[in-house]
């Protein structure tokens, strides 16, 4: 009797183990900078609260707090692969020699990782670039907003 009650008790842990990582107090952050003044933005985002700013020529400062869209954090958290994100270390500094370097930083309860890049490390960030493209789209569509 002990052993039939054991197989579905091994089922269960085995779909569980399966199940993809959940975190609380997930943050997640992107932003770029360039040499020589050339403008930087950063992109803060919760489940709930959504902050942006950007600086234009080392002068003009713009910034917007939001809300947080359900839709776009629910497909940002449902593309994010924390553990994927986690293997790739990059610390570019493509800045260095006035270019522009894109870094992305995710803070959870158990942690937190943070990658640098520029557009020249495109293989090592491919297995993330789905989560990459869904942060660039939300930053352009807030960005958008900026006044001229």
């Amino acid at each position: 009797m002990k052993k039939i009650c054991l197989i579905p008790g091994i089922i269960a842990i085995f779909f569980l183990s399966c199940e993809k990582s959940s975190y609380d107090e997930l943050e997640i952050s992107m932003g770029s900078v360039c040499g020589w003044c050339a403008g930087s933005d950063s992109l803060h985002i919760t489940s709930e609260k959504t902050h942006y700013n950007y600086t234009k020529l080392c002068t003009a400062d713009f910034s917007i707090d939001e809300q947080t869209s359900r839709k776009d954090w629910d497909e940002l958290v449902d593309i994010l692969d924390i553990r994927e994100f986690e293997k790739i270390n990059l610390n570019s500094c493509f800045s260095c020699v006035d270019g522009c370097d894109t870094w992305i930083c995710i803070n959870h309860n158990s942690g937190s990782h943070q990658i640098r890049y520029a557009y020249y490390d495109s293989l090592e960030i491919s297995s993330i670039r789905p989560f990459i493209d869904k942060l660039e789209a939300i930053r352009t569509s807030i960005r958008s907003e900026m006044p001229e």
